[in-house]
């Protein structure tokens, strides 16, 4: 998600995992049983109470809650009361998929190969890369995917096209022989050229999600000494990104796995998005690394899903690293198919991450805000003054399951809103 510059200018320390020692996963699995009970629930490691809420999807109408059934209580996906989605192939795709066995999006951490037991522990077996439960009719699946921050395997929801969900909407009647676009729109329904004056108190967070980033309390663990972007660091941040874009677009772009990329029809110029900027910049400030969900950092003045990028450094440098923290998304470029322009699907046979990558370069994103934080952090048994983590969050989100990168073909002859003047090209 082009090599780094010289890191001589930086201390850079990469975060090396612990392991446990190995157990069957009959033995681990009869553990878990033991001591979950029947009255309980286990779900990404914490135990949940029968009758308790686990987890609210509001994008999809749906709630994972734990019930009893039987003699045990189970974790259960169901739709929530007084919310309907309807389908249909009109639909403009909002929310990305994640591949089997990956997140499409991950915290960066430079030269880390670390992975752990692709199995997730659900109503009392061991799933391995799969679906675990499913809602149809509301376009939503529980997966058992690789969380590369985590270094496990964990669950989360996977929302597929063609659904709409809102307390509003009446169920439409539809064809069941009407399948789901297998293209995206061509055009978002934004202007691209707009950043909208938006203010935290203008947006009410609360209604994508609870626990919005824009809604988070301060993180008493963090002691930030530089937050945010100056404006140099914006326009180094629009460059970069548009330089890297437009290098793909012209079909300049070798690597890959296989290489070369191919030259791009309608990669799209970004543009900075303030909203995009405050939600990335409150995220950051928790000082955690890792995603929020999307849920947690839709904004209000588009109706598009957000995408991601994260970079995390440990160090006792105070220099700014956003031109080291983008070429480390690009450079997963060597890991890129050239088939999978055509059709994204999160996976490449090589197993690497590529997620990064293809978020920066995705042809219908066209706007970006970033927020970032200096901050002292302890790795192992060592205190970096001058660790970072830097987020960047894309409009309309990026890497969705099957969906084309971008258009391949000849350089910036799908532009229908006309071609940049700055960057040759790209698309406005």
């Amino acid at each position: 998600m082009v090599s780094f510059g010289p890191l001589a200018i930086s201390f850079m320390v990469v975060a090396l995992q612990g392991g446990t020692a190995s157990v069957p996963a009959a033995e681990e699995g009869a553990r878990l049983a033991r001591n979950v009970g029947p009255r309980k629930c286990l779900y990404n490691g914490v135990e949940y109470w029968k009758n308790a809420v686990i987890e609210d999807i509001p994008e999809a109408c749906a709630r994972l809650v734990c019930k009893k059934k039987g003699r045990k209580a189970k974790v259960i996906l169901k739709p929530v009361e007084g919310c309907m989605c309807s389908q249909g192939s009109l639909r403009t795709l909002e929310v990305e998929s994640a591949p089997a066995g990956r997140v499409l999006e991950s915290d960066f951490l430079e030269d880390t190969e670390t992975r752990a037991s692709e199995k997730c522990w659900f109503n009392r077996k061991w799933k391995v890369n799969s679906t675990v439960a499913s809602l149809k009719k509301h376009c939503v699946e529980i997966t058992c995917v690789y969380n590369a921050s985590a270094t496990r395997a964990v669950l989360v929801p996977r929302f597929l096209p063609g659904c709409v969900c809102d307390e509003s909407t009446t169920v439409a009647a539809t064809n069941p022989t009407t399948k789901f676009p297998t293209n995206p729109p061509t055009e978002p329904q934004i202007n691209p050229t707009t950043e909208p004056p938006t203010t935290p108190a203008a947006c009410d967070y609360a209604k994508f999600s609870p626990t919005h980033s824009m809604l988070l309390p301060p993180n008493p663990e963090c002691k930030a000494h530089r937050s945010g972007v100056t404006e140099e660091e914006k326009q180094e941040i629009l460059s970069l990104h548009n330089t890297l874009r437009a290098k793909v677009a012209r079909g300049e772009e070798s690597q890959g796995d296989a290489g070369p990329q191919p030259k791009g029809a309608d990669i799209r110029e970004l543009v900075w998005n303030e909203e995009l900027a405050q939600v990335a910049q409150a995220w950051a400030s928790q000082c955690k690394g890792g995603h929020d969900g999307y849920a947690n950092r839709k904004i209000c003045s588009r109706n598009y899903a957000v995408g991601q990028n994260v970079f995390r450094k440990w160090g006792h440098n105070a220099d700014s690293v956003w031109t080291e923290a983008i070429h480390s998304w690009y450079k997963e470029v060597a890991h890129m198919p050239k088939t999978y322009v055509e059709q994204f699907s999160g996976k490449p046979p090589s197993g690497k991450i590529i997620g990064h990558y293809t978020q920066l370069v995705w042809g219908a994103t066209n706007e970006i805000g970033c927020g970032s934080v200096d901050f002292p952090s302890l790795l192992g048994t060592k205190i970096y003054p001058e660790s970072k983590v830097y987020v960047c969050n894309y409009g309309r989100n990026g890497n969705t399951k099957n969906f084309p990168v971008y258009t391949a073909g000849p350089t910036a002859s799908k532009c229908s809103e006309g071609k940049s003047t700055r960057y040759a090209g790209l698309c406005l």
